[in-house]
């Protein structure tokens, strides 16, 4: 399942920065703000900058693009569902493997 690249990259801001996770660590080093408390405000712009510098590889798991996550390219999917429309693609996932609702 995969989902709209916007909506999780601001789920993600919402979550992990704004909601002070572990993980605003990162962002804080990559803006020169290491040495900042933890509830220093990270803007979405800022957040934006500061990860789309970055690498897939260098990439936290939460940010880094659905398409690596994927291994798109390597492995050869017979069907790709959306969060978006979860309930549905499921249920079609598992038409696509044979198995019975």
């Amino acid at each position: 399942m995969v989902r709209n690249p916007y909506t999780r990259l601001l789920s993600c801001y919402r979550d992990k920065i704004l909601g002070n996770s572990f993980q605003k660590r990162e962002i804080l080093q990559v803006l020169g703000k290491a040495d900042q408390p933890i509830e220093t405000m990270v803007t979405f712009a800022e957040f934006i900058r500061s990860i789309s510098g970055q690498q897939d590889i260098e990439m936290n798991p939460h940010w880094r693009t659905q398409t690596s996550h994927i291994l798109h390219g390597i492995v050869e999917y017979d069907f790709i569902g959306r969060f978006e429309t979860y309930a549905r693609d499921f249920i079609e996932s598992f038409r696509v493997l044979g198995i019975a609702e």
